[in-house]
């Protein structure tokens, strides 16, 4: 196989007890996971009503519950670091602790594509977090570690645990344009809320709305 075609997750040989697991977001379930799909269900049945407020109703937390790759924690411990080796670049951390998670595997991430690190969305703990990162394929066959930050100086996380989330995005240079809003976007974004409070399929509905044109 081409490393540059596709992401590769490589297992290190002699430390299989201890490795992570890393497994597809959409085959990930634990209670609040199942709560928000339970949720985005019962949007359609007609004997419950949800807010418009709703989380449920929300197509980009539903989207990214399903997105990439869960980290479950492995068998390791975690390794601390001493606080002069971030906080003279992150002076926010001070009285935090800094933890490191070796995951114990092995990662090429292709041509055109970065890999995102960031905080897992279910995390029922308010004891600790995931500091973001981003890998590219420009570092080479990379080592992957996790860094999780915490106010805890002698923490501890339960093997099985989730404690980030990779999600893959193509690298380029996105062009963006701001502007004020116009009649045509006014227009839309009532059309979007039509759809949202009167469709079962809402969101199919507004990939193919046919929407004011706003040049």
């Amino acid at each position: 196989m081409n490393i540059k075609d596709k992401l590769q997750f490589v297992r290190n040989k002699g430390h299989e007890d201890q490795a992570c697991s890393i497994i597809p977001a959409n085959k990930f379930r634990n209670e609040n996971v199942a709560l928000i799909h339970q949720y985005s269900r019962d949007l359609t049945s007609a004997g419950l009503q949800f807010p418009q407020s709703h989380t449920a109703r929300c197509p980009g937390l539903n989207q990214l519950s399903v997105t990439g790759w869960i980290v479950l924690m492995g068998g390791q411990p975690l390794e601390p670091w001493p606080p002069e080796m971030y906080t003279r670049f992150f002076p926010e951390w001070h009285n935090k602790y800094l933890y490191k998670i070796p995951m114990n595997w092995m990662i090429y991430v292709p041509d055109e594509k970065q890999l995102l690190t960031i905080p897992v969305q279910n995390n029922s703990s308010d004891d600790w977090f995931a500091v973001q990162g981003i890998i590219k394929k420009e570092y080479g066959p990379s080592s992957f570690s996790i860094f999780v930050l915490s106010s805890n100086r002698n923490l501890t996380i339960e093997p099985g645990t989730p404690i980030a989330q990779l999600i893959a995005f193509n690298k380029d240079n996105t062009e963006a344009d701001f502007r004020e809003e116009n009649e045509g976007d006014a227009k839309n974004f009532v059309k979007k809320w039509e759809i949202i409070s009167k469709s079962k399929n809402s969101l199919r509905e507004l990939r193919y709305a046919d929407w004011e044109n706003v040049d």
